[in-house]
């Protein structure tokens, strides 16, 4: 991501792939990320269900900072 690391995760009982995206601050007294996360969440939450967008699939936050869930894309690198 653009502002953050994506993770691939596992839900164990299913074993269904998901993309865990975590915001990456840019030293401890930069909030700036948290509020770049929330404006990201709220724009998917607005967005709908669309053939070309991954679904938002949870979202939760650990210390304060907001975690997306969403489905793996298996040849979803937008670098290639």
């Amino acid at each position: 991501g653009g502002f953050g690391s994506v993770y691939m995760v596992t839900h164990e009982p299913s074993q269904s792939k998901y993309a865990l995206k975590c915001p990456i601050a840019l030293d401890d007294n930069d909030n700036k990320f948290i509020k770049t996360a929330a404006w990201e969440i709220k724009v998917y939450a607005h967005l709908g269900r669309h053939e070309n967008i991954v679904e938002l699939s949870f979202v939760d936050t650990d210390s304060g900072v907001p975690l997306m869930l969403m489905p793996w894309a298996e040849l979803g690198d937008l670098n290639t």
